[in-house]
C-alpha cells in the first residue's frame, strides 16, 4: 500500500511540473502580447515585425507543449509499469504453487528452503530424484522466471519490483541453485531459470551496496 501512494505521489509531481511549464508558456505569450500592445500604441508594427512575433510565440508555445508531452509520456510509462506488477504479478509464485511447494519442502524434510540457504547434496538429490518433486519445483520456480523475464525486459518497473519482491526472488535463487546447476547439467535445460538467476545476482549486488549482505527469510 506505502508503493502505491508512492507511486501516486509521483504522478502528481508530475502533474504539478506539466501545470507549471503551461502556465511559464502562459506568462511568455501574455508578456510578447504586452508588448505587441506598447509597441503598436508607439510605432505601428511593421508585416515582418508581427510575422516574427508571431514566430516567437509559436516556438514557445510549441517547446512547452513538448515538454509537456514528454512529462505525460514519462509518467505513463513508469505508471503502466507499476500497474502490470500488481495486474500480472501481484503474487509469485501464486498459492497453490506455493502451498504445494511447501507441503514437499516438508515431506522431503528439506530444512534449507526455510533457512533461507542453498540446498544440501542431498536435498538436491532427493528433488532429482524424485520425477513428481521435479514438477512441483519447476513449476514453483516458473513463476519467478516469468517475473524476472518481466522486470529485466523493462514491462515491470526494475526499482518497484525490487522494493516488493526482494526477498523471495534473491531467496528463490539462493536455496535452489545447486538443484539448478544439477538440473543444466543433466537434462536438455541449459539455461533453465536463466533469467531468474541474472535478476538475483543483479539484486544480491544491489542488496550487498545498501548493507543487507544477508538473504532475508520469508
Amino acid at each position: 500500500m506505502k508503493q502505491f501512494f508512492e507511486s501516486v505521489l509521483a504522478f502528481l509531481k508530475v502533474a504539478a511540473a506539466c501545470l507549471i511549464v503551461a502556465l511559464l508558456g502562459l506568462a511568455v505569450g501574455y508578456m510578447f502580447l504586452l508588448y505587441a500592445q506598447t509597441h503598436s500604441a508607439q510605432t505601428p508594427m511593421t508585416f515582418k515585425e508581427k510575422m516574427n512575433l508571431a514566430q516567437v510565440g509559436v516556438m514557445t508555445v510549441g517547446l512547452a507543449s513538448l515538454v509537456l508531452v514528454g512529462l505525460q509520456l514519462r509518467s505513463t510509462s513508469r505508471w503502466n509499469k507499476r500497474l502490470s506488477f500488481h495486474q500480472f504479478f501481484k503474487e509469485v509464485p501464486e498459492l497453490p504453487k506455493k502451498e504445494k511447494f511447501s507441503a514437499l519442502a516438508d515431506k522431503l524434510n528439506i530444512d534449507d528452503v526455510h533457512l533461507g540457504s542453498p540446498l544440501s547434496k542431498e536435498g538436491a538429490k532427493s528433488i532429482h530424484d524424485d520425477k513428481q518433486a521435479q514438477m512441483v519445483v519447476m513449476d514453483y520456480l516458473n513463476d519467478f522466471e516469468e517475473f524476472a523475464f518481466a522486470v529485466r525486459s523493462g514491462l515491470v518497473d526494475d526499482t518497484y519490483a525490487y522494493t516488493l519482491e526482494q526477498c523471495r526472488v534473491m531467496r528463490a535463487w539462493v536455496v535452489f541453485e545447486p538443484w539448478v546447476m544439477e538440473l543444466r547439467k543433466t537434462t536438455m535445460y541449459a539455461n533453465a531459470y536463466k533469467q531468474l538467476e541474472l535478476l538475483a545476482k543483479m539484486w544480491l549486488k544491489r542488496a550487498k551496496k545498501k548493507g543487507q549482505s544477508n538473504v532475508p527469510q520469508i
